[in-house]
């Protein structure tokens, strides 16, 4: 599918209002990403870019001006998520070059899998090679460099565990 298919159907889903019309836009988002169930509810200001493939789960919601970019990767967010707006999903780095004519070297993509049932916070930043277990929250302005365990609210920069979900006694610890 050329460059230019994709940019018409981003623009296109652009032009819808933002929170309606969720199954044509996830029916639109699958003609360039066959992952995208029909069963999402993607915000028409989304950003997707670059050459990676994307895979977002049933009942998943992603809000507005959230940005899913990077490189050669997969990007796999589960069902039942709610994505916030502003979230940055971000698969691509660069190598450090100190030696080179910039310090950005060889660009460089990670996977990023996000686990079913995961909140993501409003403005977090998940970085490239992350996974985040099922039922995980993150909270807002958060930056994930690190994996997430299940059912753990992250939060801060870097992110940091702050308390887990006991299945067991049905309640939160903290985390020191």
């Amino acid at each position: 599918m050329s460059k230019f298919f994709h940019y018409l159907i981003r623009r296109v889903i652009s032009l819808f209002p933002e929170s309606r019309f969720f199954k044509l836009k996830a029916l639109m988002w699958q003609k360039i990403y066959k992952g995208v169930s029909r069963k999402s509810r993607i915000y028409s200001s989304v950003k997707i870019f670059g050459p990676i493939d994307v895979s977002i789960g049933d009942d998943t919601f992603i809000g507005t001006q959230t940005l899913i970019s990077g490189g050669d990767s997969l990007v796999t967010i589960g069902k039942n998520c709610d994505v916030s707006s502003r979230v940055k999903i971000i698969t691509g780095s660069h190598k450090f070059d100190p030696e080179g004519d910039r310090m950005a070297g060889e660009g460089i993509a990670k996977d990023i899998v996000i686990g079913d049932g995961v909140w993501v916070g409003t403005g977090a930043t998940i970085l490239g090679g992350v996974s985040i277990g099922n039922m995980a929250m993150i909270g807002a302005e958060s930056l994930v460099i690190d994996n997430v365990e299940p059912y753990t609210v992250v939060a801060g920069n870097p992110a940091k565990a702050i308390k887990k979900w006991d299945t067991m006694s049905k309640k939160w610890l903290k985390i020191n």
